[in-house]
């Protein structure tokens, strides 16, 4: 079971976590510059 939710946690961090630290850059540039923002939408 504790093997089990590693690997789950493992499949979390390589997936979910890239995409998330890519939206947070992508709500970063559209607050620096709004110009992104409508390309983006």
């Amino acid at each position: 079971m504790k093997l089990y939710l590693l690997s789950e946690s493992n499949l979390y961090a390589k997936t979910l976590l890239p995409e998330f630290i890519r939206t947070k850059k992508m709500i970063f540039l559209s607050i620096r510059h709004p110009k992104i923002r409508k390309e983006v939408v």
